[in-house]
């Protein structure tokens, strides 16, 4: 598996939600059509993006060491979407805890 691979489902797991349950999307309402699984992959790519200063679109122009780099970061940023989201989620009962 590579590395950064565990990142969604880590935080699918830290939140006890399903896969294809849509209690994650609460919070997000600009990912209202998604499932839980796929709510948590773009937001980990939204914040991969982050990182690496860039829109999805220009990956490709990111030279390698950037890219090494920042996957180097893949734990600290499963973490700090955990952080925020479990931010997000508190005190709102339809989402996961």
């Amino acid at each position: 598996m590579q590395a950064g691979a565990q990142s969604w489902p880590r935080s699918l797991n830290a939140f006890s939600a399903s896969i294809n349950g849509r209690n994650i999307v609460l919070v997000y309402p600009e990912l209202r059509n998604a499932n839980n699984y796929t709510a948590v992959i773009m937001i980990v790519n939204g914040a991969v993006n982050e990182r690496l200063e860039a829109d999805g679109g220009t990956r490709g122009e990111i030279p390698l060491e950037r890219l090494e780099e920042v996957l180097e970061q893949i734990d600290q940023i499963g973490d700090d979407v955990q952080a925020k989201s479990r931010s997000a989620f508190q005190g709102d009962d339809r989402c996961p805890s």
